[in-house]
């Protein structure tokens, strides 16, 4: 398993603990609080590219720590 399933996994179970609906595809992208220096961001988003019924959830890849998660319904 590579460091973005166990990512996509984690995302997964914290949807499911709020009762948020789960769909394919998933996107995960990786950028940095700031250009050049600075802790890695990670948005997960379940349901990549469709308008409503998605689940998004940043991460702090370094501090192990959910910055934000949210439901977007529509």
């Amino acid at each position: 398993m590579s460091e973005n399933d166990d990512l996509v996994l984690l995302c997964k179970t914290i949807a499911e603990q709020e009762g948020w609906p789960w769909r394919e595809p998933i996107s995960v992208k990786t950028t940095k609080k700031w250009i050049y220096f600075g802790t890695e961001i990670v948005e997960v988003t379940s349901n990549a590219g469709m308008r409503g019924g998605n689940v998004r959830i940043l991460l702090d890849k370094a501090h192990n720590v959910i910055l934000k998660k949210c439901y977007l319904k529509r």
